[in-house]
């Protein structure tokens, strides 16, 4: 709630923006004024939406430690770092006792 506050960007609300000439901005309201003013300029670059903000700018710090990513195919979760695949046990090995007869 408090990063509403800090600029981010008007299209899909990343906070992880560049810094970018005012010259870069090309379409929006008053552009003309806000280059006039110095108003900063910035980029997103998920969606490379360019617009200027007044408010004021909050670096976004990385994490500390890395994140899990889970990968859901056909609803069977699994790590990305599970690449070796499960053995396959056959049908018949699978109860050893009942081979014995």
């Amino acid at each position: 709630m408090s990063y509403m506050f800090y600029v981010h960007c008007p299209t899909c609300g990343n906070l992880d923006l560049q810094q970018i000439s005012r010259d870069r901005v090309e379409n929006g309201v008053l552009l003309g004024l806000q280059r006039l003013l110095l108003f900063p300029a910035y980029r997103c670059a998920p969606c490379r939406e360019r617009f200027f903000s007044i408010r004021p700018y909050h670096p976004v710090k990385a994490l500390s430690e890395p994140v899990m990513a889970v990968v859901v195919h056909n609803d069977n979760p699994r790590r990305l770092d599970d690449e070796v695949p499960a053995a396959t046990v056959p049908d018949d090995a699978a109860d050893p006792e009942s081979s014995h007869d």
